[in-house]
């Protein structure tokens, strides 16, 4: 779990992240078995900078997930999507 949150945290960093880290994220948040990880994952792409490449990972984990935390950071992260002019208001 916290491997994930200093993988991605750009708050953590002096700079940018010099790697793409969603791709490994979406991978923790599809294919974790523990639900702390996907737990953390969700929480650093939705809170991280807003990217279009994360719309459809958000609207699967609402479509499907059961985990209160999850859902909730899911739903948070397509809201920031929205404001950031990424996604339409559907």
């Amino acid at each position: 779990m916290w491997a994930v949150h200093s993988l991605s945290c750009e708050r953590c960093k002096d700079g940018q992240n010099p790697i793409d880290a969603l791709p490994l994220l979406f991978e923790r948040i599809e294919d974790d078995e523990s639900v702390r990880v996907r737990r953390m994952a969700t929480a650093m792409v939705a809170y991280g900078r807003p990217d279009r490449r994360a719309i459809s990972v958000f609207k699967t984990l609402l479509g499907r997930e059961t985990d209160r935390k999850i859902r909730l950071h899911a739903s948070l992260g397509l809201k920031r999507c929205r404001e950031a002019g990424l996604v339409d208001g559907n």
